[in-house]
């Protein structure tokens, strides 16, 4: 006797932005209702989208920086100590490295951004300590 395959269940088809409204959309870095209550909350731990948000507001801020500066002509070669030298990685794209790259993969990366950091650029990651990729 062949046991029958169960259709599959089907997921609830409500709209997120119902039950989690969307609060901000900054440079495609959203923060929702439920971001905003981990933020107020003293004893809860930031998510990407919180980190990533501040994240893009840090890259625009020295985007906006870089061309005052070159608005201005103050810019100066080679300055390693200001922020138009950094770089930030958004949460998902470390998560994605860790879960979805092989070495190879990982070595190729990590020879582009010695270049980078020969250069003065800094690199500005999120580290998480669980191995788990549901976290």
């Amino acid at each position: 006797r062949v046991a029958k395959a169960e259709a599959p269940k089907r997921l609830p088809t409500t709209n997120p932005t119902m039950t989690d409204p969307l609060l901000l959309n900054y440079h495609d870095a959203c923060v929702y209702k439920s971001d905003l209550q981990l933020i107020e909350s003293p004893k809860e731990w930031l998510n990407d989208s919180c980190i990533n948000f501040q994240m893009t507001r840090l890259q625009q801020q020295q985007q906006q920086q870089k061309y005052k500066r070159e608005c201005d002509g103050d810019q100066l070669k080679n300055d390693t100590n200001h922020c138009t030298n950094h770089l930030f990685l958004d949460p998902a794209v470390v998560s994605y490295m860790m879960h979805q790259c092989d070495d190879d993969d990982l070595t190729d990366l990590g020879r582009s951004w010695c270049s980078d950091l020969q250069k003065g650029r800094r690199i500005t990651t999120t580290t998480n300590s669980s191995s788990s990729s549901s976290s």
